[in-house]
């Protein structure tokens, strides 16, 4: 949990991911499309997303005025595509969409400048 600008409590869902090449792991928000993507893929219990290999794709885009990086997890066999509505879903690699929560803007994580993710420091 955290506030944010307007003090406002609000809930974040963060995970430690180790990337290819590099010896520690970071602390990496994770959206609802990436949320949902893992639940299909290996379950609900987030306990058993461990050690599975990712593909990691990012897109840059603007929130609020402000240029940031969204970075998305995706299991083997899925893909990222936009819905019908534009937002951003992991289905599986066969096409049909299986989201298991309505995604929303506020979801798609934000690398901004004092958190401990240094964009150089990302092996893509």
């Amino acid at each position: 949990m955290f506030k944010d600008k307007e003090g406002n409590v609000k809930n974040q869902d963060v995970c430690k991911v180790m990337f290819e090449g590099k010896n520690e792991s970071l602390n990496v928000s994770l959206n609802r499309a990436t949320i949902n993507g893992l639940i299909q893929a290996f379950g609900e219990e987030s306990i058993e997303w461990q050690n599975k290999p990712l593909k990691v794709e990012t897109e840059k885009m603007r929130i609020g005025g402000r240029a940031v990086i969204a970075m998305y997890l995706i299991p083997e066999g899925f893909k990222r595509i936009d819905d019908d509505n534009g937002y951003a879903v992991i289905i599986k690699d066969d096409g049909i969409a299986q989201p298991t929560a309505e995604t929303k803007k506020d979801d798609i994580p934000v690398i901004q400048d004092g958190d401990d993710i240094n964009v150089k420091d990302i092996p893509f």
